[in-house]
């Protein structure tokens, strides 16, 4: 069995830091011995770097975000809640004011 071939097989889960402890144990000991394969990683990391921009977020930042997505659901919330308010007013103020107009006619 050509080990390389195994090697190169697996980089990509090494790269992306899926691979399994003994996968990733195996594969630096190869690593730290086989020039080609090294340049293989290399080439690897490379483009799943370039594929996807590494985005690390420190725990504030995770924190704050959760906080404003909780402030944002709750103003959805209360502008809903305000425009429900406000349809009903004017749903009551049209009603009283149509019930008036009939009266007034009735009463002329």
């Amino acid at each position: 069995m050509n080990e390389c071939g195994v090697v190169q097989d697996l980089l990509p889960l090494y790269a992306d830091g899926a691979a399994s402890e003994d996968t990733v144990k195996f594969l630096s000991r190869h690593l730290a011995n086989c020039p080609v394969c090294r340049n293989a990683y290399r080439s690897v990391k490379r483009e799943a770097e370039a594929a996807v921009p590494h985005i690390t977020m420190e725990p504030e930042d995770r924190r704050f975000l959760e906080i404003r997505d909780r402030i944002r659901r709750k103003r959805t919330l209360s502008l809903i809640a305000f425009g429900a308010v406000a349809a009903s007013a004017a749903y009551f103020a049209l009603t009283d004011l149509i019930r008036s107009e009939q009266k007034n006619r009735k009463d002329a």
